[in-house]
């Protein structure tokens, strides 16, 4: 009986995450036509993955289009950050017309998830044979794809998404991996 309840509690919270997701998602996209933003957004079915690609997909055109500032790696994190937060925060003041568009506070923390610039490099291989450097090295390889903003991600169970994920694993592979 306990466990139902805490299984129910469960699917009603995942359940009202989903529909939260969904809203938000529906307002950005509105305000986007309104403002002729030229990034469309594509439903999945997959509300998470949808707003992620949908995010991920803004910082780009308000980059390319309107100077949208990026995280720049000098040397000192601490200082890098607090830089990239006080050009965000900048940005959002001078196009407060996309603030509800994009929806994502300026703090580092909540970019590192849809900013490409946010996201540290791959991880170096060392070519030296050793049996447990090569495990090493493919075990922070897909730590590191996964959490990878435009690392790549399955939409859905369809085989048409599994596909295109397998598709684009590949390609990242091709781009990343033991350079």
């Amino acid at each position: 009986m306990k466990y139902t309840f805490v299984f129910l509690l469960y699917i009603f919270f995942f359940a009202m995450i989903h529909t939260s997701f969904a809203q938000n998602d529906q307002y950005s996209v509105q305000k986007a036509e309104e403002l002729g933003i030229l990034v469309k957004y594509v439903s999945t079915g997959n509300n998470i993955y949808d707003n992620k690609v949908w995010k991920r997909d803004l910082i780009v055109y308000f980059r390319e289009n309107y100077s949208f500032p990026s995280f720049t790696y000098t040397g000192n994190k601490d200082i890098d950050i607090a830089l990239f937060n006080k050009s965000v925060t900048d940005w959002y003041a001078e196009y407060p017309e996309f603030n509800e568009v994009l929806d994502i506070p300026p703090v580092f923390q909540d970019f590192q998830d849809y900013d490409m610039s946010c996201y540290h490099p791959a991880p170096v291989y060392i070519k030296d044979g050793n049996a447990e450097q090569e495990r090493v090295y493919e075990k922070r390889f897909s730590m590191w794809m996964a959490g990878h903003p435009y690392g790549p991600i399955p939409a859905s169970e369809k085989e048409e998404s599994k596909m295109q994920h397998e598709k684009e694993k590949d390609e990242f592979y091709e781009k990343y991996y033991k350079k």
